[in-house]
């Protein structure tokens, strides 16, 4: 789904992170790239969330302005189409990258989120904790 101000294929030709791995997406009928382990993992779990209809992994950037009016580009990880039609937006992160309150990926979240608060969508923070609350379907994704 395109939304104003945000730009298709946002990383299309780009390399983020040391991981890549693609796959066949039964619910999207596509090739899925994810670019790290985690991202892989959250997209097999999407994969069989009977709650979500599809995903978009990268959908598109954003650009938001900070409190000092300075504008940033961000990308969130997944767009995704739930059964009741509402939209949700995942930004995948390892939790150690959100301690750091200076860090980059702390702030895109923080922006991420109030993007999506002004716009009437549901945000969510995936990080390894919530991929170690289910070791199974953990260890099934990598077998």
């Amino acid at each position: 789904m395109a939304l104003k101000g945000m730009t298709k294929n946002a990383r299309s030709g780009m390399h983020y992170g040391n991981t890549r791995i693609e796959f066949d997406s039964n619910k999207n009928r596509c090739r899925i790239l994810a670019e790290s382990l985690l991202e892989y993992i959250e997209y097999m779990r999407l994969e069989y969330d009977p709650d979500v209809v599809s995903y978009t992994p990268h959908p598109g950037v954003i650009i938001v302005a900070d409190e000092n009016e300075n504008r940033h580009k961000s990308i969130f990880d997944a767009e995704l189409i739930m059964a009741d039609g509402s939209i949700v937006y995942e930004e995948i992160k390892y939790s150690k990258e959100l301690q750091d309150e200076d860090s980059r990926s702390y702030r895109q979240v923080r922006l991420q989120e109030e993007w999506c608060r002004k716009e009437g969508y549901e945000y969510k923070v995936v990080t390894e904790k919530e991929v170690a609350d289910n070791p199974v379907f953990f260890n099934n994704c990598l077998r």
